[in-house]
């Protein structure tokens, strides 16, 4: 990381502990100014997402870590557990899912059936902001109405999947079991899928090879072609 990212970092850090009270007694003794390196950042105590969600649930709804105004808030998420998770509203890049379909190669031309919930958790809104900020087109599907959404597949030449392995292969079979010769008749070129249990690298590879795309998930494994999900 570069002098120039450590001097932003102290700036945000400083803004961070003066706004939320909680993250002082968490600071292990380092000030600002003296966040200089990567060495000093492993001196911070992590939180563990177990902790967080209790102590959420005895100082609803964020115990003294919001580090922004309250007027900033664009959203608040509620992943399971439940955990109160505030979004700025200034956020155009999902949290650096940008970073994610950029590295895909997914841009303008491209179309993104994205079929992450669009409701309490973040998934959805969050995939939306990344690739609308790459320059694709989002469709917002969600979850559900698969057999709505395996026909926009094709009639909106849709490029790129996002959702968990499970709604893409019930996808897959509705327009198998329609007469479609996949992967001659779609556009499809990327699916990226998570939320899968068992040997979830044999079903990309096996996606992979039998319908002539790249799956990207959240680890590197065997050889796949796989990013941040």
């Amino acid at each position: 990381m570069t002098g120039d990212r450590f001097k932003k970092m102290r700036g945000i850090y400083a803004e961070a502990v003066t706004l939320a009270p909680a993250l002082r007694p968490r600071s292990a003794g380092l000030s600002p100014q003296n966040l200089e390196s990567s060495e000093e950042l492993n001196r911070l105590p992590v939180l563990k997402k177990e902790w967080l969600m209790e102590l959420q649930q005895l100082h609803p709804p964020f115990v003294g870590y919001l580090s922004c105004h309250s007027a900033e808030i664009g959203h608040i998420y509620v992943s399971p557990g439940p955990i109160f998770e505030p979004s700025l509203a200034t956020d155009a890049s999902g949290h650096g899912m940008d970073l994610m379909f950029g590295a895909a190669g997914i841009g303008p031309g491209d179309v993104v059936l994205n079929t992450w919930s669009y409701h309490l958790a973040p998934a959805g809104l969050l995939f939306d902001h990344g690739a609308c900020a790459v320059g694709a087109t989002v469709i917002p599907g969600g979850t559900g109405s698969s057999e709505l959404q395996a026909e926009i597949m094709l009639k909106l030449g849709v490029t790129a999947y996002v959702g968990s392995t499970a709604f893409f292969m019930t996808l897959i079979e509705r327009l198998e079991a329609t007469g479609h010769a996949l992967p001659q008749d779609w556009r499809l070129r990327h699916a990226f899928i998570g939320g899968e249990l068992g040997d979830w690298a044999a079903k990309r590879r096996h996606l992979e090879q039998r319908y002539a795309i790249s799956t990207w998930s959240l680890l590197r494994h065997r050889g796949l072609r796989s990013h941040w999900i």
